[in-house]
């Protein structure tokens, strides 16, 4: 501990220019590194918004479907209601043909929502 260092700095001229280079060296990747570590965290914050949206959006396009689904369902019912009814035999087909197709749809929408198989209860509650 009592024994000069064994390297110190030298304030002559031949070692002025070593220095300085270290010196611009170490600036311009201190100024780099700053740089690239600004640039990911802006990198990770604007991902996270990113995905907030998709999120966001994903469930906007379910809760579509689901109501496009409900919709459907609630066609093909009054189509399958009407065919019913209908005295003209033709026109009874053509009714039940157009109620499988919206009820088709309405399968379709609703997969994409993720809810397959689910049929929606129209009638009223009991009580």
């Amino acid at each position: 501990m009592f024994q000069p260092p064994a390297f110190h700095l030298k304030p002559d001229a031949a070692g002025l220019p070593p220095l300085l280079l270290f010196i611009a060296n170490a600036t311009v990747s201190i100024y780099l590194v700053s740089g690239l570590n600004a640039a990911l965290v802006r990198r990770a914050r604007e991902q996270g918004r990113a995905e907030a949206a998709a999120r966001h959006n994903a469930d906007l396009f379910r809760e579509l479907n689901e109501r496009v689904a409900h919709h459907l369902q609630l066609v093909a019912g009054v189509l399958s209601l009407q065919a019913d009814g209908e005295p003209e035999v033709r026109v009874a087909e053509a009714l039940a043909k157009a109620s499988a197709t919206s009820l088709m749809l309405s399968r379709a929408h609703r997969e994409c929502s993720g809810r397959a198989d689910e049929l929606v209860e129209f009638l009223p509650a009991a009580g």
